[in-house]
């Protein structure tokens, strides 16, 4: 699909509401994880619904002078396929410290915040 279908592969990677089969979703996130799509972005569709589960709002955190940073680790992260799927399903904040490698900046963030 990714060689054949560019542009619809990439709007299935962008869009974390519409179901999917489950085979389909999970060869998906195998593929992310083993460096993926050249052309997805983790920063630019992962990040911003990270972001939520952390309560925090991407313009705030996009202002911080730690924000390219932050893009830079999502950008390399080695679980961005486990990442996909478990904001597919609106994982909660508490598993999404376990495997997010901008966790503790973003826990940073709202105690800041606060």
């Amino acid at each position: 699909m990714e060689q054949r279908s560019p542009q619809v592969y990439s709007e299935i990677l962008q869009d974390l509401e519409t179901p999917l089969e489950p085979a389909f979703e999970r060869e998906v996130a195998r593929h992310l994880d083993q460096g993926g799509y050249r052309a997805f972005v983790p920063a630019d569709t992962l990040m911003p619904a990270m972001l939520q589960r952390f309560g925090l709002d991407e313009a705030s955190v996009a202002a911080h002078v730690s924000y390219p940073s932050l893009r830079g680790n999502c950008n390399a992260c080695p679980v961005a396929g486990y990442c996909w799927r478990a904001m597919r399903r609106d994982a909660d904040v508490d598993e999404c410290r376990a495997f997010c490698p901008n966790a503790a900046a973003f826990d940073r963030q709202v105690a800041y915040s606060s």
